[in-house]
């Protein structure tokens, strides 16, 4: 039946029908279902394995952009999460003296903090080709589509962190960062959980006066991350952290850390987003694991997130203990 419909349109195949029927439900299915689950591993191995898949109809019809940008953002997820795990690696082994494991740990860090950048920026890319180069002018966009538009948006600064942290090998430029910036002016920040106004904060962190002319940078992050904690979507604290990580300020982040937990403890995750809820608390504790491993070794204990080994809540025995209950258990 299908055949028969697509024989009599020019220029029209199969193929082309079901690439536009896939795009399609990608943008408008796939992507708001998952955004509903709290699974990153699940998230992400879901764009790396359809990506290719997706953008090879392009080969029939017009470069799905939309869904490009959907594969390339939960497929980043993939490579930042593993450039993490070899970050503590190497502060693991730094700590314990092992000077050459260290140094290949952080190489491996660097090879996967490059493939994080490659990923976002080719989602960045996708964004711009969908809506035009950001802070020229507003796009339109179709209902609900500002969600892909902001984490598009901030995609094109985690490439830039990213690569630098990679040993810059792509390249990426700074000017993506105001563009970025200009961009989130078209966005409702408080329709986004703050998440925009979060980002630009944290942007203009670096310039003298902590933003452009007439805009309280400092002012603007704290109430991106009070509407973040009212509405369970905590991802302009994450953001936050991240900066304040970037430029050293400890305090601020073993607060903010504090904070997080708290907020969880008080609002549960927006249902509709949660899974963006799980990758903001994923990078905390991924700053939290660096204070405790550079402190005591290891990572954040279980049940320990939003706890330091210095607080007095914490016993000293508690190493002891868990080493014990493993001896009884090898001698059950």
């Amino acid at each position: 039946m299908l055949m028969a419909l697509t024989a009599g349109v020019p220029g029209c195949s199969l193929d082309a029908v079901v690439g536009g029927s896939m795009a399609g439900f990608a943008v408008h299915h796939i992507a708001p279902y998952t955004m509903t689950t709290a699974d990153l591993q699940m998230a992400c191995h879901n764009g790396q394995g359809t990506g290719n898949m997706l953008l090879a109809y392009s080969r029939v019809m017009d470069m799905p952009h939309k869904a490009g940008a959907t594969a390339m953002l939960s497929s980043a997820m993939c490579a930042e999460l593993a450039a993490y795990e070899t970050e503590l690696e190497y502060v693991r082994l730094m700590r314990a003296g092992d000077i050459i494991g260290a140094k290949d740990a952080r190489i491996r860090q660097q090879r996967q903090n490059t493939l994080t950048a490659q990923r976002y920026w080719r989602a960045y890319e996708h964004i711009v080709q969908a809506y035009g180069e950001p802070g020229t002018m507003c796009p339109e966009m179709e209902e609900g589509e500002e969600t892909l538009y902001a984490t598009g948006l901030s995609a094109g600064v985690q490439a830039f962190l990213n690569d630098r942290l990679g040993g810059g090998e792509l390249g990426v430029p700074l000017a993506v960062m105001s563009q970025v910036s200009r961009g989130l002016d078209c966005l409702d920040s408080d329709a986004l959980w703050g998440m925009p106004h979060a980002i630009q904060s944290a942007l203009w962190s670096g310039l003298p006066g902590g933003g452009p002319e007439g805009r309280d940078g400092p002012g603007q992050l704290v109430k991106a991350i009070q509407v973040g904690d009212q509405t369970g979507q905590r991802m302009s604290r994450a953001i936050a952290v991240q900066s304040w990580a970037a430029s050293g300020d400890v305090e601020a982040v073993r607060q903010a850390i504090r904070d997080h937990q708290d907020s969880l403890d008080a609002v549960p995750s927006a249902p509709e987003f949660e899974l963006l809820d799980v990758f903001s608390t994923t990078l905390l504790r991924h700053q939290s694991d660096l204070l405790w491993m550079e402190a005591t070794g290891h990572r954040t204990p279980t049940g320990g997130f939003g706890t330091f080994w210095d607080d007095s809540v914490v016993e000293e025995g508690d190493d002891d203990d868990f080493l014990g209950d493993m001896d009884e258990e090898g001698q059950e």
